[in-house]
């Protein structure tokens, strides 16, 4: 028996909806990219310092170091009481 010819695969495009096959590199109805909502990056608006999406690569290592630090703080506190009640 002959096997059935394989579908190409593809890919929807995330602006029209358009399913494109996987050898095109771009949709030929709107022009998008194949992982154009990826490349634009993401936001995420923290009360604080506002929207980390927008700080430089130096500010974001900063801000992780602090946020690390605190939690470090918060464990051990909550170390030390536990301990202290039990």
């Amino acid at each position: 028996a002959a096997e059935p010819p394989k579908a190409e695969p593809t890919w929807p495009c995330f602006n029209c909806g358009v399913t494109v096959p996987m050898s095109e590199d771009h949709c030929p109805v709107c022009g998008a990219g194949f992982l154009a909502p990826a490349s634009q990056g993401h936001s995420l608006r923290v009360p604080i310092f506002g929207d980390v999406g927008r700080l430089a690569s130096g500010q974001k290592l900063m801000l992780g170091i602090l946020v690390t630090l605190g939690l470090i703080v918060l464990l051990v506190l909550l170390f030390t009481i536990g301990g202290a009640v039990f």
